[in-house]
């Protein structure tokens, strides 16, 4: 894109030019600038991913509207490129614990592959429906397809479809890279299937359905009285200002004495002069993170507060990062951004088990 970019720049700076040569030239860089955008995000992206610093925002979503917003924003590409684009809901939620940004950008890559390789008068069809406990995500195209060679490849890093140099290989090759590291990120699987060059693709994505607590700590609510935390000690450990001042107000506001510290050592520290009935602790933290901070408190003895019900937040949410947290030593794994509600619902009900699970 830059060759582009910087040849136009070079002709426009060469002299004045007529108003149609005006116009293509700022549409051609214009065009080129996006395209070196998306290239630098990607590139970003993988970077983020390689070295496991790509965070993700979690919260409880329904993906039929994601789905649907990500599609619409390519409606124009496939129109102009005279593609039928179709968008296929399944009845009933598909409720997913995950980025919403990071879910579109993945419904958005495949949907933008199965038209970049779908010749004009084709078709593309994006599909959710819900299937027993997972959410099925598939976009099939009829466009170039794929050889029985190029399969295991496909979602490789740099990996050019074909590896032709025509303008349908724009780009390096990441998107697919970045969709399955996305996809694997929330818990999910993804595949491709393909009859053979020339007959079309479909890229699977498989995303495992969660529980809404909202739901759950509603109905607690009503039947357990479980919001009512008055007279419960908490201690909250958050290095972030806002985050814990938030959590200390709102904590309060369901009658809880909430405590705070903004370190691991500041923790320790308020346990030895009051061990709380319930902790609460950022995972993600300078200096000594969470897990060293359960880790210490799980090593004092049950008289000094070893046992305390614990409790993670943190904006890990993969299943394997919640596996992580409880072999830790926290009884309960709870995603951020925080659903207050919810999270006075876990911890009333983690007090009524008598003791810590694990």
């Amino acid at each position: 894109p830059l060759n582009a970019m910087l040849g136009w720049a070079n002709i426009l700076r060469a002299g004045p030019a007529s108003e149609e040569i005006m116009a293509r030239a700022v549409e051609t860089i214009e065009r080129n600038a996006k395209a070196q955008a998306r290239i630098i995000d990607d590139l970003m992206d993988i970077s983020r991913i390689i070295s496991g610093k790509l965070n993700l925002v979690p919260s409880l979503i329904d993906l039929g509207p994601v789905v649907e917003a990500a599609v619409e924003t390519l409606r124009p590409v496939a129109t102009a490129k005279g593609i039928a684009l179709e968008t296929i809901i399944g009845p009933g939620e598909c409720p997913v614990l995950g980025d919403a940004d990071r879910l579109r950008q993945i419904v958005s890559n495949l949907t933008t592959n199965a038209i970049k390789f779908t010749p004009r008068g084709g078709r593309v069809d994006v599909r959710l429906a819900r299937e027993g406990a997972e959410a099925t995500l598939a976009v099939s195209d009829t466009g170039r397809g794929l050889s029985a060679e190029a399969l295991p490849y496909i979602f490789d890093q740099f990996r050019q479809v074909g590896g032709s140099s025509d303008s349908l290989n724009e780009g390096l090759g990441l998107g697919l890279a970045i969709v399955r590291s996305l996809v694997g990120l929330h818990g999910g699987t993804v595949r491709v299937e393909s009859p053979g060059e020339g007959r079309g693709a479909v890229f699977t994505v498989t995303l495992p359905v969660e529980i809404d607590r909202r739901e759950d700590a509603d109905e607690r609510t009503a039947s357990d009285d479980t919001s009512d935390l008055a007279g419960v000690r908490i201690l909250v450990v958050e290095d972030e200002t806002d985050a814990r001042e938030m959590l200390e107000v709102g904590l309060a506001l369901y009658g809880a004495e909430v405590r705070t510290s903004a370190t691991a050592a500041d923790a320790l520290r308020e346990m030895r002069r009051s061990i709380p009935h319930v902790l609460v602790a950022d995972i993600g933290m300078a200096d000594e993170d969470g897990y060293v901070l359960i880790g210490k408190v799980r090593a004092l003895g049950a008289e000094r507060g070893g046992r305390v019900p614990a409790i993670a937040l943190t904006a890990y949410v993969t299943p394997g990062d919640k596996r992580k947290a409880i072999a830790a030593g926290f009884d309960l794994h709870w995603p951020k951004p925080v659903d207050l509600p919810a999270l006075v619902a876990g911890i009333a009900n983690l007090l009524k088990r008598g003791k810590p699970s694990r």
